[in-house]
């Protein structure tokens, strides 16, 4: 890998200018400028992928435990008593009594 490498840029006369000025009061050069602004911008990008990537990690471990545990619910799932008619009863409140022990009506008939 090379040491250095020279790169050239299109810059606005004004911005040189004043960009210019500004690493002058600070004693600075203005590769020693970009050079830290390049590792602060590569810094950034990198805490940006890593926040990412954690993020992604998150959402994988939120939906292989949501799929676990429709697994577990659905292995451990006991169907609920289905309320059935007698031959061919049709009357909901005798079904009641006979299936639940009901001493009054839902529908409040009894």
């Amino acid at each position: 890998m090379k040491k250095s490498v020279l790169i050239q840029l299109e810059i606005d006369e004004a911005l040189l200018t004043k960009f210019e000025a500004a690493t002058a009061t600070e004693n600075l050069t203005g590769a020693q400028v970009l050079r830290q602004l390049m590792r602060e911008y590569v810094y950034m990008h990198c805490r940006t992928e890593a926040h990412n990537e954690a993020k992604r990690l998150e959402s994988a471990k939120r939906v292989s435990a949501i799929v676990a545990l429709d697994a577990v619910m659905a292995s451990n799932h006991v169907p609920d008593a289905v309320a059935r008619f007698a031959d061919d009863d049709r009357d909901v409140d005798e079904m009641g009594r006979r299936q639940h022990g009901w001493s009054t009506s839902p529908s409040g008939d009894l």
